[in-house]
């Protein structure tokens, strides 16, 4: 019915707008609905009189409904009526606050495209570009700051430039880590603002984050999400404890600072899941979290190298079904052993493959980036202890860490010399059958893990496979997987899955 004929039309008002608000609706008030009732509409006036009455008695109770509602709304939605009064200029003063200690990079001179060729944020990388972008973040005063390794890797010149004040320094290089992807240069000044460190235990999945950087040479940008998750490992690297958050990361937000609601630094950027082959951003980020950027800053600037600690054992995540197939008790807590390197600190300890490492040091290990992380960081030649279970019994165990030379030699270890990356297999025991309900007619090794951005992932692989074949050779056992699969770069493999049997093409080289 159109305006003319006296009707409102339906109220729109949202909560906000009725506690915080004046309504912009402006609803006639009942004491002018009355009076309105009143007035002649012409030949028909009776008809017309009786129906405005109604019409104004029916907006009337509309009207009072509504407010009702309001007021109730103020009673239980409490908190909101409490909300102190602000400027309106949300996350500003606080990005005024922090983001001055955010600088950005300049790297060129640059030599080809080197060892950083995934799929995720290495966009930032030379890829034959005379020079790339990316971000820092000053964590002295005195001009130390944080950075990607793959930002700055190859570069002969580094600029850096603090986008608040305009000014530019030529940076230098105290050291490089490339195993965490971090870098600390130095820039020579005084008096510089800078982010402090965010604990690790303060921070939790579903915090209000902020990303700053200079994504695609846009300065200073800003953009906002929460923690999506904690404790990601995207490489199966022994050095990998990522933070992933929907705040948007793009190129040249690499190496910038992933900050919280206090403004304290919770992780250097590092890279993002784009869409097929664009560089749209999927609302996947990484950032490196806070305890080990501050472990790896505080080792460069002293040394200009991580000096790192070596165990010589392989472990992973002990999952529920894990445990059942392991026929664990319920609720068991730790790391299971998965490889144990001959002639190793481990191997002398005495510790076995199977064992669940509940403690070091008299810490509680719930996950295996926790555990990575604290051998990696304990002192070379130290004496650690380790609790482990085995076979019903809890074992105290001391060994010696050595001191690790070649990076390779760990991640090898982890990796289980696979071309098949982050890929790991168990048995099929009557209990793996039944979890994923595998026929008693099926033979092979079932697929037990399969890291995120891995070759197995990419290709396709799920956990509750069954790899039959590789090529043409029959495969038993877990055991003949891992040796199969060692130099397997290019073939086919034969897989049982959820839905039948399927082969899958391999071409790791491609």
């Amino acid at each position: 019915m159109s305006a003319g004929d006296g009707l409102l039309g339906p109220v729109y008002c949202s909560t906000l707008e009725t506690i915080d608000a004046p309504c912009r609706c402006e609803t006639p008030l009942p004491a002018r609905l009355e009076a309105a009732a009143t007035l002649p509409f012409g030949a028909r006036g009776n008809n017309r009189t009786s129906r405005g009455r109604t019409v104004a008695s029916h907006t009337a109770r509309r009207c009072g409904y509504f407010w009702c509602i309001a007021i109730l709304l103020l009673f239980v939605d409490g908190s909101r009526a409490e909300l102190p009064a602000t400027d309106h200029r949300g996350f500003a003063p606080l990005i005024e606050r922090v983001a001055p200690a955010v600088v950005s990079i300049t790297a060129s001179g640059l030599t080809p495209k080197g060892d950083n060729s995934s799929e995720l944020d290495q966009e930032d990388d030379s890829g034959g570009k005379d020079s790339v972008t990316g971000s820092g973040v000053i964590l002295s005063s005195d001009g130390y700051v944080v950075t990607n390794y793959h930002v700055i890797k190859t570069a002969t010149h580094i600029t850096v430039k603090r986008e608040d004040v305009g000014k530019n320094y030529q940076a230098t290089v105290i050291g490089l880590d490339q195993q965490t992807d971090l870098a600390v240069i130095k820039i020579s000044d005084s008096n510089l603002p800078t982010l402090t460190f965010a604990d690790s235990g303060s921070y939790h999945v579903g915090d209000i984050v902020l990303a700053i950087g200079n994504p695609l040479s846009f300065a200073n940008s800003v953009t906002l999400g929460v923690i999506s998750a904690v404790g990601r490992s995207l490489n199966n690297s022994a050095n990998e404890d990522y933070i992933q958050t929907d705040a948007a990361i793009n190129p040249g937000n690499s190496g910038g600072a992933l900050v919280d609601v206090d403004g304290k630094l919770v992780g250097i950027n590092s890279m993002y899941v784009p869409v097929f082959n664009s560089k749209v951003n999927t609302g996947l980020g990484f950032a490196i979290a806070s305890a080990l950027v501050k472990s790896v800053y505080e080792e460069l600037k002293s040394n200009g190298k991580v000096d790192r600690a070596y165990a010589g054992v392989a472990f992973q995540d002990l999952t529920p079904d894990l445990a059942a197939m392991l026929s664990l008790p319920q609720k068991t807590v730790g790391v299971l052993v998965t490889e144990v390197a001959p002639n190793s600190p481990a191997q002398g300890a005495g510790v076995h493959v199977k064992d669940i490492i509940q403690q070091f040091n008299g810490q509680a290990v719930s996950n295996s980036i926790q555990l990575r992380e604290l051998i990696t960081f304990a002192r070379p030649n130290s004496e650690v202890s380790f609790a482990t279970y085995r076979n019903g019994s809890v074992l105290n165990t001391r060994m010696r860490l050595a001191r690790l030379k070649e990076p390779e030699n760990e991640k090898s270890l982890v990796a289980r010399k696979s071309l098949l990356d982050g890929l790991q297999f168990g048995e099929l025991t009557d209990t793996a059958r039944r979890i994923y309900a595998i026929p008693a007619k099926v033979h092979g090794a079932l697929l037990t893990h399969v890291e995120m951005g891995g070759a197995a992932d990419k290709l396709g692989l799920k956990i509750g496979m069954v790899l039959c074949q590789v090529d043409d050779t029959v495969i038993g056992t877990s055991q003949e997987a891992d040796h199969v699969l060692a130099e397997f770069t290019r073939g086919v493999m034969y897989l049982w899955t959820s839905t039948g049997y399927m082969y899958s093409p391999v071409d790791l080289d491609r």
